[in-house]
């Protein structure tokens, strides 16, 4: 069983879609500190990619987007249906923060919720630094981890979420919608979460993300037959849950109309939209992501390249005002 490693900058499949893409369109590509900013010209057109960020936003639309608070505050305000992020600034922010502090506010809000709240980083990416919160002594735990090293947090309610979805918008139209599904074992009567997990994925990778989960638990419980255990709770792939394409067309109709409402609101061109299916059966934009990831979407379904690089190659034209036939 063996784990994943982080990806050099030059192992990246952006860099390698790029580089095909330039070299299939007759486009100049220069590379700088180790392949993280790319350059692209052609016909007197020069764009940039600055690792997962596509020139084709606006510098506003990328920090609007990538401050969950302020996302939040503006999908409320335009009637789109979103997870709430309350805003709190650390106290070090002391002229901001006044002289009442922050921390009353906090465990008010927390209280407004029976402490069933998330606590997360108001710019973090990929499930980090993101806690779920139960008590006062986890929130209390969370929220000075947080601020340790963040000049802020953000707050929300803690949904009962059934499915979580991504949908890449290039423009007003939806280039990608997938399900992520977070990974599971089921019981069998016998065999221990260990022995289970172990059993799952030995012949493939399973991420640092599935074993600290699981470990959590005492690995040596039998599930009993038919038990489902999931092996996280976070619904990113970079901590083990796995893509699935939507192919229902009133589901994709749905989540493209929430994702191009939201993006059109922070006046976006090119982002990622993550929206929540709750048990009770809501649909609300979870947050909003500037740059487009595909890693482990391709290396999850790599017969799904060529629908990646398409929706890369219009991006790119669309930057260098290359027309598309």
């Amino acid at each position: 069983m063996k784990k994943k490693e982080d990806t050099p900058n030059k192992q990246r499949q952006l860099v390698k879609i790029i580089s095909e893409i330039a070299a299939e369109n007759d486009i100049t590509m220069q590379s700088f500190s180790h392949d993280w900013i790319i350059q692209l010209s052609k016909n007197g057109q020069k764009t940039h990619i600055f690792g997962y960020n596509f020139e084709i936003n606006s510098a506003t639309a990328q920090l609007l987007a990538n401050d969950k608070s302020a996302t939040s505050e503006l999908l409320t305000k335009n009637d789109v249906a979103s997870v709430e992020h309350q805003l709190f600034l650390n106290p070090r922010l002391s002229h901001y923060v006044g002289q009442n502090g922050i921390w009353i506010k906090i465990i008010n809000y927390a209280k407004k919720h029976d402490y069933q709240i998330v606590a997360k980083v108001t710019s973090g990416t990929g499930g980090n630094s993101v806690f779920k919160i139960h008590t006062a002594s986890e929130l209390e735990k969370a929220v000075q981890k947080l601020f340790s090293k963040n000049h802020s947090l953000c707050l929300s309610p803690l949904y009962d979420i059934k499915n979580e979805y991504r949908i890449i918008v290039l423009e007003q139209n939806v280039a990608l919608i997938y399900k992520k599904q977070i990974p599971y074992i089921v019981g069998n009567g016998n065999d221990t979460i260990l022995e289970l997990v172990l059993e799952k994925f030995k012949n493939s990778e399973v991420s640092n993300a599935i074993i600290e989960f699981a470990t959590q638990f005492d690995t040596n419980v039998i599930l009993a037959k038919n038990e489902k255990m999931l092996l996280n709770w976070k619904h990113n792939l970079g901590k083990g849950a796995a893509p699935k394409i939507i192919e229902n067309e009133m589901l994709r109709n749905k989540l493209a109309d929430l994702a191009k409402k939201a993006t059109k609101v922070l006046q976006i061109n090119f982002a990622s939209v993550d929206i929540i299916e709750t048990n009770d059966n809501q649909y609300l934009v979870l947050e909003i992501n500037s740059g487009i990831m595909t890693e482990n979407f391709v290396q999850a379904l790599p017969h799904k390249y060529e629908l990646i690089k398409n929706m890369y190659r219009k991006a790119i034209f669309k930057m260098l005002k290359i027309s598309q036939a």
